[in-house]
């Protein structure tokens, strides 16, 4: 039936893509058609290499068809066999090739076959298959008809045959054009013809379905002209059929009677994508999370489960509920429609909701996966801990990640001992870093070092069973960020094993890690979509010796040096794991406990003094009535932490050391970097040459370097270190101040040099100038005996040392019944009341 139809069309640029068949075997060339006064000139551009191969080496690709955009880039293409077979695989632009794979056809935009000469052209022939649109055009056919109508023609038809016909392209591609529909002899092509006609209708100018007479069954066009029919025959019938359009209508073969079950002619039949669709509304609930990831919340055996939309969980469930129905397995590209379609209802009709790995904060609680088979989670809250069957959230999980026991009360962590080699001084960090993994702050970074056979790997695995148990949980170190980021979106414990050292890109991403960061790429099978990894982790490092030596990863870093272990105490594997898995739910459990803890008490806890990560700080002063450990321990571990990491700091920057030989003879010193440069070398008696290969080799990176060792400089040295510009247009001045005396520092000169008279090289403020430090040879200190006895206190405590604990500084939980004043005592019944650390811990309570 003629209808009458709108739509401007765009200016086409035609790119036309075929195969050469050389020897037996197939050679696709690109080819790119220009328009040269209304000719397309054939220009070939070079060989694209084929992506989807048969496996069978009996299978040849005899034809390739590739489906172009309307600028002519090629975007996927449908290959051929003989035996008669199709394959399908995607062009990427990023990669200049064709990349195949289970997949890869998940979200290429699908278009009709030789889009840009259909656009050009003001009659269309749509048949079904790209070997008949290939005829229409070898055979002569589209020239003859543009040669008596006078109109540009084409033809064109969609990938993988009848019943694929994507609604919407008449509106998008067919505006205003004159149809001609050619459909093959059997009720497939016929119900097809109607898909085509129905979508066409209302845009095109004229829609005609032109049954050619004396079509064998089954047969198309290239079978009409096989046949012995003639182009000038056929296109005198598709003339005729576009003057009287009226005399043309779809003409079904010999229809069976429809029975009982079967839907009737006028009602289209449900396809098993559609029946895949209705599947998945009626048994799973569909939303997106704060990125557009669409998800899907499915039931199974009386539990809710929660996959990604894409995930082959969700394929797997949507499998077995159709093959329940339906007695069959669905087809693969059913599937990939049906679940288009579900992605599109989850991001624009569901709601958005967060996805967790592990572990969630909600409404004030805490909330830990179990991953076990029933999907249950822990409830925690300020009064305590329960197994819940359904929790208010979703949690992700990937394959790695292994079931946690079901926890039980009565447990004390102190036992948790008896299976880790760590000393007392360290107990207090390891609880504190367990308890913390629960938070929601940033999480310090655990170092496990020791000597070969201290038990590092096992330690490791053992600590992560207690919340995140994983295969393969102690891992190799990551070779780039993206492994770093796709163990951590699929992990909650980051857990790496055997470092020798860690590389400067790797220092940055922990520290990312460590107290928040992302992460972002190009998506693959996408030319330009982002996936975004966003993530904060608590991560667990093992080695020989100290990793660390860069200032900002030691301040996120808790070190644990586990002791050596004797022939006669060493354990056999199996038996320590076995005696572990007795005691991990009741392990589990009363770590859930210090949690509850941590959350009733945490707005009670005031430190007046706060260490790097303050609110892991806080956090784990809160849970320290339930970690079996005395009271103060863990604020003094924290303190001795931080003194332990910022000497680390100072021994691994050689700009650090010397910055301190050059001001062992000075109070203040300014200058450029380039001046500080050379005063850092004749301090290190080396002037005149240059900067040794483990300093910076230019003013510019001594800046960095130098405010990378500034917190160290600050805290241990009593050095402070400012940079601000003197004048609109002045040069970027550094400015060091001494304040007090330094702690001892070895000289690297072999003699001792005068230093410059403060009357002739200092400045009106007394300062030193520059030019004056620069000229002279500084004097250092080589007596450490007379440094000493001159300081009263040295600026860099002892680990362990009195000095190293934190006095009067700080204040605890206010709702114990421990003291008569409401107050958390910090010490137990039996601590030694003349200590003078608890006597000074007393006198600010």
């Amino acid at each position: 039936m003629g209808s009458v139809f709108t739509l401007t069309a765009t200016k086409p640029q035609p790119v036309v893509i075929r195969p050469k068949i050389t020897g037996g075997e197939h050679v696709t060339t690109r080819i790119i058609p220009k328009i040269m006064g209304g000719e397309h000139v054939v220009t070939p551009i070079g060989p694209i290499t084929h992506g989807s191969e048969p496996a069978d080496a009996q299978v040849r690709v005899i034809e390739s068809y590739v489906y172009c955009d309307a600028d002519g880039a090629p975007l996927y293409r449908i290959q051929r066999t003989q035996p008669k077979g199709f394959y399908q695989d995607k062009y990427d632009n990023i990669l200049s090739s064709w990349v195949s794979g289970a997949g890869v056809m998940r979200g290429v935009r699908r278009v009709p076959y030789r889009l840009p000469e259909l656009i050009a052209a003001d009659l269309i022939v749509v048949v079904e298959g790209e070997r008949d649109a290939e005829r229409a055009f070898s055979s002569s056919l589209t020239e003859l008809l543009a040669e008596q109508t006078g109109l540009k023609v084409a033809a064109t038809t969609n990938a993988q045959g009848a019943e694929k016909w994507e609604v919407g392209w008449g509106k998008q591609y067919f505006g205003g054009k004159k149809i001609v529909v050619l459909p093959d002899n059997d009720e497939p092509g016929q119900q097809h013809a109607r898909q085509v006609a129905a979508d066409l209708t209302g845009h095109a100018q004229v829609v005609v379905v032109l049954n050619l007479p004396g079509l064998p069954p089954k047969g198309d066009l290239s079978d009409w002209l096989d046949s012995g029919r003639t182009v000038e025959q056929a296109a005198r019938l598709i003339i005729e059929a576009l003057e009287q359009p009226e005399q043309c209508a779809l003409q079904p073969i010999a229809p069976p009677a429809p029975a009982a079950s079967q839907p009737r002619d006028d009602q289209p039949r449900r396809t098993q994508s559609q029946a895949l669709v209705e599947l998945a509304i009626e048994g799973a609930e569909f939303f997106h999370d704060d990125v557009g990831s669409a998800w899907a919340d499915v039931q199974n055996d009386g539990h809710r489960e929660t996959w990604p939309l894409r995930s082959g969980g969700f394929r797997d469930w949507l499998a077995r509920a159709f093959y329940q129905i339906e007695g069959k397995s669905p087809g693969g590209q059913a599937q990939a429609d049906a679940l288009a379609v579900l992605q599109g209802l989850a991001r624009f009709d569901g709601p958005e909701r967060s996805v967790f790995v592990r572990i969630a904060h909600f409404g004030g609680k805490i909330y830990l996966d179990l991953a076990d088979q029933q999907w249950r989670a822990v409830e925690i809250d300020a009064t305590g801990w329960r197994v819940v069957a359904e929790p208010p959230v979703r949690f992700r999980r990937s394959r790695a990640a292994l079931p946690l026991p079901e926890p039980v009360t009565g447990g004390n962590l102190s036992e948790l001992r008896r299976f880790l080699n760590v000393g007392d001084s360290d107990w207090p960090k390891l609880v504190a870093w367990l308890v913390g993994a629960f938070g929601d702050f940033p999480y310090p970074i655990l170092t496990l070092t020791g000597e070969q056979g201290t038990g590092k790997t096992t330690t490791a695995r053992l600590i992560r069973s207690l919340t995140d148990p994983a295969r393969a949980s102690a891992r190799s170190a990551p070779r780039d960020e993206r492994d770093l980021a796709v163990c951590a979106t699929n992990a909650w414990i980051a857990s790496f094993d055997n470092l020798s050292s860690i590389p400067d890109w790797l220092s940055d991403a922990l520290c990312r890690l460590s107290t928040g960061g992302g992460f972002s790429t190009r998506q693959l099978f996408t030319d330009a979509e982002e996936q975004i990894f966003d993530f904060r982790r608590p991560a667990i490092l093992t080695a020989i010796g100290d990793l660390a030596s860069r200032g900002d990863l030691l301040d996120r870093t808790l070190t644990v040096r586990l002791q050596s272990v004797s022939d006669e105490k060493r354990r056999e594997e199996t038996t320590l794991w076995s005696d572990f898995e007795a005691a991990r739910p009741k392990l589990l459990g009363a770590l859930l406990d210090a949690v509850s803890t941590a959350l009733r008490n945490r707005n009670s806890v005031h430190l007046l003094k706060k260490p790097r990560m303050a609110d892991f700080a806080v956090w784990a002063v809160a849970a320290e009535l339930a970690l079996g450990v005395p009271s103060g321990s863990v604020i003094a571990a924290l303190f001795e932490a931080r003194d332990e990491a910022t000497a680390q700091a100072l021994e691994a920057s050689p700009i650090a050391a010397a910055v301190q030989r050059l001001m062992a003879e000075h109070t203040s010193w300014s200058g450029t970097a380039s001046e500080l440069m050379t005063a850092l070398l004749t301090a290190s008696g080396l002037e005149g040459n240059k900067p040794p290969r483990s300093w910076p080799q230019n003013p510019s990176y001594l800046g960095r370097e130098l405010r990378r060792a500034a917190p160290a400089l600050r805290s241990a040295a009593g050095i402070e270190v400012e940079e601000r510009r003197i004048g609109k247009k002045g040069a970027r001045q550094i400015f060091l101040d001494r304040k007090g005396n330094l702690p001892s520092v070895p000289s690297v000169l072999s003699a001792e040099k005068p230093e410059p008279s403060p009357q002739e090289d200092s400045d009106d403020s007394g300062r030193l100038t520059a030019s004056a430090q620069a000229d002279s040879k500084t004097r250092l200190a080589d007596s450490k005996t007379s440094q000493a006895d001159s300081s009263p206190q040295s600026a860099v405590s002892r680990p362990g040392s009195p000095e190293s604990l934190p006095r009067k500084d700080f204040s605890v939980p206010a709702d114990s019944t421990d003291s008569t004043d409401g107050k958390i005592s910090p010490f137990s019944e039996g601590d030694d009341e003349d200590d003078e650390f608890s006597e000074l811990f007393r006198g600010v309570l």
